[in-house]
Parts: structure tokens; C-alpha cells; sequence
């Protein structure tokens, strides 16, 4: 449901700028709501997206060097396969191709480490 939603955000927000910039023009033909609703589901799908990556943190692993928690989404590429896998999900196990990823690396950092040192010890 992330995965769609984060697609049409882009669609939903061009809609919009369109839809009003077209009322400005021509304000006769396309009604003001028409631009303010498609507004409205922008930021609907925008704050669904902040709020699910907020919800979302492995707070069982944290980075080792600057303590950055996961988030549960599909953001690492599978070495053997190719494809876009949640690494923690399976404990670095790709669920395609079966391939054991030995080292993780941190999204914010970009500091690359061991499995086990992703561990949280508290």
C-alpha cells in the first residue's frame, strides 16, 4: 500500500498545480474545488507517508556507527538477485534467490557492517 501510494503522490500533486493554475486561467471552466481537492488527497498521501516510515522502525537493530533504526521497507538491493529487499526482515536472508547478505549498509551513514554488529544490545 506504501509502494502505491508513494507512486501516485507525484500524479496527485501535478494534478493539483495543474487543476489550479487552469482555474486561474480560465475560471469558468474549472471550478476552484476541483484543484483544491486534489490538494487536499496530495497531502493526505503525503502525511500517510510520514506517518507510516514513522511507525515503521526496526527498533530491535541500530546502525553501529551512528545509531540509525531501520525502517521496514524494501530500501536495500539483494546482491545475488538484484532485487529491493528488507534486509532484517529474514535476518539478511533474500526471500527470492536465498542469497545470506553478511553486511548491511546504513541509509544515513552509508557505513557498511556486519550482521551481528546491527544488533541492539539494550
Amino acid at each position: 500500500m506504501y509502494r502505491k501510494i508513494r507512486r501516485h503522490r507525484k500524479l496527485l500533486f501535478l494534478s493539483a498545480l495543474g487543476a489550479l493554475l487552469l482555474h486561474f486561467a480560465a475560471p469558468e471552466r474549472v471550478p476552484l474545488w476541483a484543484g483544491l481537492s486534489l490538494l487536499g488527497a496530495w497531502l493526505a498521501a503525503f502525511g500517510y507517508g510520514f506517518a507510516h516510515v514513522a511507525m515503521t522502525r526496526r527498533t530491535a537493530y541500530c546502525c553501529p556507527y551512528c545509531g540509525w533504526m531501520p525502517y521496514a521497507l524494501d530500501a536495500w538491493k539483494c546482491k545475488g538477485c538484484g532485487r529491493r529487499v528488507d534486509v532484517f526482515r529474514q535476518m539478511g536472508i533474500c526471500s527470492r534467490c536465498g542469497h545470506q547478505h553478511e553486511e548491511f549498509m546504513c541509509l544515513r551513514c552509508r557505513g557498511v557492517a556486519a550482521r551481528n554488529r546491527w544488533l541492539r544490545l539494550s
